[in-house]
């Protein structure tokens, strides 16, 4: 009996979690054109705005306890998460903020390397060279490109890299939301954000 009331606490959740993310966002109302608004032909286009990557769970993973604890607190979410089983629901279902895809698989591998080579990482990036790069550009797939990544993670350094103690997740996520907004990178990387 705790089992299924537990089952419909996280279908619940889950089902409560997807609708708020679903809700359109509002429209700003719309301005009356006059001369002044309108932009003139000399002006330049607009840049279009950075995309970026990121994960909406910490380390404890996708589940009931990131949705309760978030990505604040790791223990009790990965707790959470192995008492109820609500990461197998989620992962099954699509629910609880458990997304797919081989780019979070791809994800997921960096952050394992990342773990263990975040200086020998700085090192790399910032000379836009070396095996970390070697090993990312075969992470992602993309081997051919290694100069051309090394080069952009290298402009990139200090978003990459944004303080000393940077966590692996948010360093993987950083080196995706550069490759992502690199035209060439995210069609030969396979990353679309």
């Amino acid at each position: 009996m705790k089992k299924i009331i537990l089952l419909a606490l996280v279908a619940i959740v889950s089902i409560n979690s997807e609708a708020a993310e679903k809700k359109p966002a509002a429209r700003p109302a719309a301005r009356p054109a006059t001369a002044a608004a309108r932009p003139m032909a000399s002006s330049p286009a607009p840049s279009a705005p950075k995309r970026s990557f990121a994960r909406k769970y910490g380390t404890a993973g996708c589940g009931l306890g990131n949705l309760v604890f978030g990505k604040d607190n790791q223990v009790l979410a990965a707790t959470t998460n192995g008492s109820t089983y609500s990461q197998l629901f989620g992962i099954t279902f699509g629910t609880l903020n458990c997304e797919g895809g081989n780019l979070f698989t791809t994800a997921e591998n960096m952050d394992r390397f990342m773990i263990t080579n975040k200086v020998a990482a700085a090192d790399s990036i910032a000379r836009g060279e070396g095996e970390v790069i070697t090993t990312l550009a075969s992470l992602m797939n993309c081997s051919a490109q290694e100069a051309r990544l090394g080069s952009a993670l290298q402009s990139e350094f200090k978003t990459i890299f944004p303080k000393h103690d940077v966590p692996a997740g948010e360093i993987t996520d950083n080196i995706l939301t550069v490759v992502g907004n690199d035209a060439a990178l995210a069609q030969a990387c396979n990353v679309q954000i």
